[in-house]
């Protein structure tokens, strides 16, 4: 391990242009949840982890070929519906394809940064779960917080990886290779965790809301965005039928993995969240013209528009959600 201490970046490291050290304060194994040695190796059940891209990668190795087989597919559609970055500190406002993609990610970007600019503690952890490039990760570093990008794709350009140039620029920020329904973190280490367009990746999110609780200090809150929730099952079924199709003409033959592309009823994330014991509030993006035309092409399409809301939800410790 390099002298650098743990959470600090190390420009100088081989292999890859930035290489980021693990805060193995806070890291622990996904499968037993033991403590790690500094080579990444799980003390209780052995397992060893690597660096991959420079990056701790806390796959289990059960899971990685099956991880590998939905990334080459997740990342030919997005190919083929034209995903790019092409400037990355710009975003959300500019350097993102498609256009339309990031016309959501804006409006709820401006509740998250309601939320989350004001200066926290020092010290707050916040971790962006389904982070894809960390773009949001590195406007939560720029807010104050010790800030930890997590995803499951860590190849560039729509990868960890692809987040090298805010590294380069200074922002100062951790990455950790992990899927969503193994988080490997310990309880109550972190302050803010934010699930921004990644919990209907997970293959159980009432699991994955109970794990941020543990996760998560009393009083920590998370941050649910960009997710599509619908009011009906018709509505929500009606959508995964149009994205199939999308998505068989996107490769040319019928995906393997559209059930990892869904939604959530709102019913079910609600009673997810209550049963976590977390208390919680919900905002409505302001609508620009491009949503309300949105929302009134599915209406006279006899359609049920998505409902994208940005839910604000905080660890009950005796306070209050403000």
């Amino acid at each position: 391990m390099s002298s650098h201490p743990p959470g600090v970046l190390d420009p100088s490291a081989p292999g890859t242009a930035v290489v980021q050290l693990p805060r193995l304060r806070m890291l622990c194994c996904p499968s037993c949840r033991g403590a790690l040695s500094e080579d990444l190796r799980c003390m209780g059940c052995g397992i060893e982890f690597r660096l991959t891209h420079g990056i701790p990668d806390m796959l289990l190795p059960t899971e990685r070929s099956e991880v590998e087989a939905f990334l080459t597919e997740y990342n030919a559609i997005r190919r083929a519906q034209g995903w790019e970055v092409t400037e990355l500190e710009k975003l959300p406002y500019e350097g993102g394809a498609p256009a339309a993609y990031w016309r959501f990610r804006r409006r709820s970007f401006e509740v998250i940064r309601e939320h989350c600019a004001v200066p926290p503690a020092p010290g707050s952890v916040a971790l962006d779960i389904g982070a894809g490039v960390a773009w949001l990760t590195r406007w939560l570093a720029e807010w104050g917080y010790e800030a930890t990008a997590i995803d499951v794709n860590i190849a560039p350009p729509l990868g960890l990886s692809g987040g090298n140039p805010c590294i380069r620029a200074g922002r100062a920020f951790n990455r950790v290779r992990a899927g969503i329904d193994r988080l490997p973190f310990d309880d109550a280490t972190a302050d803010l965790v934010v699930l921004n367009a990644s919990l209907t990746y997970a293959r159980d999110p009432a699991g994955v809301i109970r794990r941020v609780q543990e996760i998560l200090r009393p009083g920590g809150r998370v941050i649910i965005a960009d997710t599509p929730i619908y009011r009906t099952l018709k509505g929500g079924e009606s959508m995964s039928r149009r994205l199939y199709r999308h998505h068989r003409r996107a490769l040319g033959r019928a995906p393997i993995y559209h059930e990892r592309f869904t939604y959530i009823l709102k019913q079910s994330l609600f009673r997810y969240l209550e049963d976590a014991g977390f208390e919680f509030k919900v905002v409505e993006p302001a609508p620009d013209l491009w949503w309300r035309f949105y929302v009134l092409r599915n209406r006279l399409a006899l359609r049920e528009p998505v409902w994208m809301p940005v839910i604000v939800a905080r660890k009950r410790d005796g306070g209050r959600l403000r």
